[in-house]
């Protein structure tokens, strides 16, 4: 699955308490990587494969928790049919933060 810290602030739409309802994200918004590779893969010099771009599996478990005034954690977990390598686009609703907050730089991860 997929383990994900944002700033605090966030508010995001659960049900029962913590669990979050992840939905097909619009296809009309397009992601920035998404049109480079489309664009790469329309070429014929492109060297590697066009991503799949895949939606969460129908039973995957979202929860999410609020750590005070600390960071919002996602937790997306993997059902009994698995999570396949891949790339996954999803969308969340969510309340942001009402003051633009910056996620904090973590050496431990590959993300900022």
């Amino acid at each position: 699955g997929f383990h994900i810290t944002g700033p605090p602030g966030f508010v995001i739409a659960t049900q029962a308490g913590k669990r979050c309802m992840p939905m097909a994200a619009q296809a009309m918004r397009g992601s920035p990587y998404e049109v480079l590779s489309e664009i790469c893969c329309m070429k014929t010099t492109c060297t590697h494969r066009c991503p799949d771009i895949k939606l969460l599996p129908a039973d995957t478990k979202c929860e999410v928790k609020s750590l005070d005034y600390e960071a919002v954690v996602l937790d997306l977990i993997a059902g009994p049919s698995g999570m396949p390598a891949g790339r996954y686009r999803f969308a969340l609703q969510a309340l942001n933060p009402p003051e633009p907050m910056a996620n904090q730089a973590n050496a431990s991860t590959q993300c900022e």
